[in-house]
């Protein structure tokens, strides 16, 4: 059993891939900027068989990074790539990244510090701000349908009713 108090935690990044040779760079830049022990920290990349130069340039990391390592998935389906990461990662802690994507440098840090502090088994990077503008379009897009709906419904009743200004009121809406 892991003693979740001891000082770090090691991690493997596991980084599903295929013919990202523009995003490729960044996303390992991201993981070796992190705020904490590289030696920690074993990046899994799992290729799809990628026809531009993504390969390429995960090899010129490889011959600087010994942390690197770099896997085949012939299949070239996702979950493939995440079971062969996964089985080959060395780290206590996985976590799967997608190429395209970049770590903020304190990621591992606080996922250290939570991990330990908190006495949790998962964590995670918040993303409010993405998070509250796709619930506000939902929610928007949510009202209007709702609004259209009474509109239709109300539509049909007595001009008379004490319903119909409530609702003009509260929608900004006339008749």
């Amino acid at each position: 059993m892991t003693d979740v108090f001891r000082k770090d935690h090691t991690f493997s990044i596991v980084i599903p891939t295929y013919n990202e040779q523009e995003n490729i760079s960044n996303c390992i830049d991201s993981i070796l900027k992190q705020n904490y022990d590289l030696n920690l920290i074993d990046i899994v990349i799992v290729d799809g068989h990628s026809s531009d130069n993504t390969i390429t340039k995960i090899k010129e990391y490889q011959k600087k990074f010994a942390n690197i390592s770099l896997l085949e998935n012939p299949v070239r389906r996702t979950p493939t790539s995440l079971n062969i990461g996964i089985k080959e990662a060395k780290g206590e802690i996985i976590i799967i990244l997608g190429a395209h994507a970049s770590l903020d440098p304190d990621f591992i840090f606080f996922n250290n510090k939570y991990l330990k502090e908190k006495n949790v088994n998962v964590t995670g990077e918040r993303r409010s701000t993405l998070a509250l503008t796709s619930l506000r379009k939902q929610l928007l897009w949510r009202w209007k349908i709702l609004s259209e709906w009474v509109v239709r419904l109300i539509a049909g009743v007595k001009r008379n009713s004490s319903l119909i200004p409530l609702f003009m009121q509260l929608t900004k809406r006339t008749l």
